[in-house]
């Protein structure tokens, strides 16, 4: 008997284009390519109906909350199996970067009582998890990307019972492991250079990144490649940067260009404020490059000891990681290390897993 699931996700996602979306089409396709008798598809809101399936699994629900309580009660309603991969963001080193640490007090007090709020009746218009909260609740299986991500989710959402959660990582293309750094050369007139891909945002910390790039005096170029996620930032971004800093449109992720890029690079940077754990930095690893990612997210059960962790409040502390990995050779440990564990057909068998159990559960009922 044939497993249908959909997959369903914020209306924006094909024109933001980014990790958590290509999450959902690489899960997607991956699951397809299993042997056995699940069949995954995209969800169209003209077209598809909620109870012809058998699971709706929803991704990144907090990019749509309002939206994703309402799949997921009518779900419920209809006997459809929920399941979220939450891809959920600690903003709390953003709160102290830009309000300080009195601000952050403030702000961690604020939350507190909105949390607390979540218990009134009356005042859970104030509980900004209030839709998160419902939805967790009415999930069947939980997949987070990263230990990290499970324990603060278990910290704010207390009520939910610890077996609602499966840990099911993030994955990558093989392909980024046996591209060539000659297109992007031939394209661009630039190697050995530093990498970051992604949204131009503050979440993204780029302005810190250049910031640190400049005053590491490296004689080489920091390559930005990515959509303007903010235009206010991005305009400061520019502003900050000089010659050395390049600015580059975004690369669809299915580009031989894009392959080419990490293979070109020496160091693939992902400084954010929190990562899980960032698809970038596991294309740059996968591809051979030294990497510099964030310490904030569950990076580390990730990278392990392969790659040089930041502290993204910390201008110094990316300047010193950057020149640190600029100045290592390039090895291949942390590449087969990727390759080992983080394939989209491993991630694949593990979300099949969580669907069949779903399914199995269903049946005995």
């Amino acid at each position: 008997m044939t497993i249908k699931v959909v997959l369903v996700t914020h209306l924006a996602a094909n024109s933001v284009r980014g990790g958590a979306e290509t999450q959902i089409l690489k899960t997607m396709d991956y699951v397809n390519r299993l042997e056995g008798t699940i069949e995954a598809k995209l969800f169209d809101m003209w077209n598809d109906r909620i109870e012809d399936y058998d699971i709706v699994h929803i991704f990144n629900p907090e990019f749509f909350p309002t939206e994703s309580l309402v799949i997921s009660d009518y779900a419920k309603l209809n006997n459809v199996s929920v399941v979220t991969s939450p891809i959920t963001y600690d903003s709390q080193g953003y709160a102290r970067d830009r309000l300080g640490t009195v601000g952050l007090g403030f702000w961690k007090a604020l939350v507190s009582f909105r949390r607390l709020s979540s218990k009134s009746n009356h005042l859970q218009f104030l509980d900004p998890f209030r839709n998160m909260r419902k939805i967790l609740k009415n999930s069947d299986k939980i997949l987070p990307n990263t230990k990290d991500e499970q324990k603060r989710m278990m910290e704010i959402f207390p009520e939910i019972p610890e077996n609602k959660f499966t840990l099911v990582p993030n994955g990558v293309d093989l392909r980024f492991k046996n591209g060539t750094s000659k297109v992007f050369k031939d394209e661009y007139g630039i190697e050995s250079f530093v990498l970051y891909i992604g949204a131009i945002g503050r979440r993204k910390n780029v302005h810190r990144l250049i910031e640190a790039f400049l005053r590491t005096e490296l004689d080489t170029n920091l390559v930005i490649i990515g959509r303007i996620a903010e235009r206010e930032y991005y305009d400061m971004c520019k502003k900050e940067a000089d010659g050395r800093v390049v600015f580059l449109p975004p690369i669809s992720h299915e580009s031989e260009l894009l392959q080419s890029a990490f293979k070109a690079c020496k160091v693939a940077v992902l400084p954010s404020y929190y990562e899980t754990p960032g698809l970038a930095a596991l294309e740059g690893g996968l591809a051979g490059a030294n990497v510099v990612v964030t310490g904030i997210g569950g990076t580390r059960e990730y990278f392990k000891d392969y790659a040089w962790y930041v502290d993204p409040t910390s201008t110094e502390s990316i300047k010193e990681a950057l020149l640190e990995a600029y100045a290592a050779p390039k090895t291949s440990d942390l590449s087969n290390h990727i390759e080992t564990n983080f394939t989209w057909e491993k991630v694949a068998r593990k979300t099949a897993d969580s669907y069949e159990s779903l399914a199995i559960d269903r049946r005995l009922k």
